[in-house]
Order: C-alpha cells, then sequence, then structure tokens
C-alpha cells in the first residue's frame, strides 16, 4: 500500500497506529503488500466496526472460519 502522507518507517511505532495503518489498508486496499494475520487478530476488537462489511465478512471467513 502506497502511504503518500505517513512515514513507512513510523507506520508500526503506536497502537494508534497500527489500528489506523490496518484500517486503511482494508478500506483502501493492499496494493500488492501482504497482510499481517497477527496485526490484524491482535486489533480485530478496535477495526472491525469501521471496515467495510464485505471485507469483514471476507476477514471472518479466512481468520476465524466464520460463515457468512
Amino acid at each position: 500500500m502506497h502511504l503518500w502522507d505517513y512515514q513507512k518507517t513510523k507506520k508500526k511505532t503506536l497502537k494508534k497506529d497500527e489500528i489506523w495503518y490496518l484500517r486503511r489498508m482494508l478500506t483502501y486496499g493492499l496494493n500488492g503488500d501482504k497482510l499481517d494475520e497477527k496485526m490484524v487478530k491482535r486489533n480485530w476488537h478496535e477495526i472491525k466496526d469501521t471496515i467495510p462489511p464485505n471485507t469483514r465478512a471476507v476477514l471472518e471467513l479466512l481468520i476465524w472460519d466464520k460463515p457468512f
């Protein structure tokens, strides 16, 4: 993901930045980057209500094997 308004070296320094980074990736696309499953699981309770419903459903299916 291309972060035009954020320094890539600082993307994981603080908890709130990690959540912001995940929301941004899941909303605007990965652009060839890989999604870190551990980061998603660690922050799921904070990001699940702010990402698009289709994205949330796919992640629940892939990570927790939860049907639609």
